[in-house]
């Protein structure tokens, strides 16, 4: 007769182990690969914003140079905003700096482009998609992306073309705003990347927002004075949409473009040879 010795069969133990290990590594993995629909994005990021539903902003404008370079104060610009989409704006002409400003630069007037300040209102989710829609941001492909360091979400096509909004992954703050508009004669993309935010007791501002055009730098704004429930002495206007989507001909990125050359090369070979049907996605 004999009794139970209590060895544990040492291979498949270390194989159960292992095998738990391997689960856990990966349910894990997949909680952290899970993007959020647009639509659920968009609720958290509104949130930090919840109580500007109407804001004063005094901003400072500087034109850009180059990245590092800035000239002095050329304009200041007062502009009332209620939510969702209306404005008033006085701008002030700083006369020291007037015979500087270039007359190109006064025939653009980037600085009267109000399109991103409808993310920084206390507007709700379904207004939010309406104006990005109009943008021409594709909501429905959402993705991860790294932008300047930090780990951002990515609401439209990552392509160099696209509209897009990058969202803060952590603090569900805009970092980026892509969307294309027509200045003068043509269409331009244009990029505004918020920064400086800074947190008050009714949400969160970014107190520098710099203004690209086809990826250059042009004007700086720099908030110095805002305020909540203020009342505008004149009547507000509908921030203006009608020049803002893409172009027919749109350019085609390189990625693209070497995308569409492989597909033509794909073409000519299945017709010449007859072979098995070959996809590009």
């Amino acid at each position: 007769m004999s009794s139970g010795t209590g060895i544990i069969n040492k291979p498949k133990y270390f194989l159960f182990v292992l095998i738990i290990i391997l689960l856990f590594w990966t349910s894990v993995t997949n909680l952290k690969a899970y993007v959020m629909p647009a639509e659920q994005l968009l609720g958290f990021m509104s949130g930090n914003f919840s109580r500007f539903r109407t804001l004063f902003v005094t901003q400072s404008i500087q034109r850009i140079i180059s990245e590092d370079q800035q000239e002095k104060v050329m304009l200041v610009k007062k502009t009332w905003l209620k939510a969702p989409n209306l404005f008033y704006s006085e701008i002030r002409v700083d006369s020291n700096s007037l015979n500087h400003m270039s007359e190109l630069h006064l025939t653009n007037q980037y600085y009267n482009d109000l399109t991103f300040w409808p993310l920084l209102l206390g507007n709700d989710t379904n207004e939010l998609m309406s104006q990005l829609k109009l943008m021409g941001i594709d909501l429905k492909s959402v993705s991860f992306t790294r932008f300047e360091g930090i780990i951002a979400y990515c609401l439209g096509k990552k392509d160099n073309n696209s509209p897009m909004l990058l969202i803060d992954k952590n603090r569900f703050l805009p970092l980026m705003l892509n969307y294309w508009r027509r200045l003068g004669a043509n269409s331009n993309l244009i990029s505004i990347k918020f920064g400086d935010y800074r947190k008050q007791k009714m949400g969160w501002l970014p107190y520098k927002i710099t203004y690209y055009v086809d990826s250059e730098p042009k004007e700086l704004y720099q908030i110095t004075y805002f305020s909540i429930d203020t009342p505008s002495a004149y009547p507000l206007a509908v921030i203006p949409m009608k020049d803002v989507n893409p172009p027919p001909d749109l350019p085609i990125s390189p990625q693209q473009l070497e995308k569409d050359n492989f597909r033509e090369e794909t073409k000519e070979f299945q017709e010449r040879y007859q072979g098995p049907e070959i996809r590009v996605e």
